[in-house]
């Protein structure tokens, strides 16, 4: 798990790095752009639908944070480093969701996010077991804070794992329309 946090992470640091939009192809006239042009398939996400769908990553994340941040003092006595690692990952997204703001959409970035939020969205699943488990030891008052706590949690989590179904559809259907841009232009301009 914290080898794949740490390949996401370093994945997301790569794209801010380098500007990764490689969607722009050259400005010189020649048949290859006329192709290209032709081939934009309806099936690849608008430019407008990635905008929409990293907006929407954005607001569940910050909703994990805040989840997280309410449920921190069950998650800090539970396992001190539970926390730390959960925020991690919504640091890692974070830091890809301004990558693909900043560059553009590119497949990388994305496989990249739907990565991230699959973390996430674990992440969430095992914090709320560590506080399941905790139920029957608290009293009082603070049993229906824990409580509170771990449906806001619990739904945060659900949120994560639903962004990453949206974006994992979006990602595949880019993947599948390059694909298909790439695989014609191989054919047509490729070596005979």
């Amino acid at each position: 798990m914290n080898r794949r946090r740490f390949a996401v992470g370093t994945l997301a640091s790569a794209l801010v790095a380098r500007g990764y939009d490689k969607n722009v192809y050259p400005e010189t006239p020649n048949p290859t752009n006329n192709m290209i042009a032709g081939l934009q398939s309806s099936e690849m996400p608008s430019k407008e639908e990635i905008e929409e769908l990293v907006n929407k990553t954005a607001e569940v994340v910050k909703g994990v944070q805040k989840s997280l941040q309410s449920a921190k003092r069950w998650l800090d006595s539970a396992d001190p480093d539970l926390y730390k690692q959960d925020s991690d990952a919504c640091n890692v997204a974070i830091t890809t969701i301004a990558a693909i703001r900043a560059n553009g959409r590119s497949a990388y970035a994305l496989v990249a996010l739907v990565s991230t939020l699959d973390d996430i969205s674990l992440d969430c699943c095992r914090a709320e077991a560590r506080m399941v488990v905790m139920i029957p030891t608290v009293k009082g008052d603070a049993k229906s804070t824990l409580t509170a706590d771990l449906f806001s949690l619990t739904g945060a989590g659900k949120s994560a794992y639903d962004m990453s179904e949206l974006l994992l559809h979006a990602t595949l259907r880019y993947v599948s329309a390059e694909e298909e841009m790439l695989g014609y232009l191989l054919n047509k301009c490729g070596p005979k």
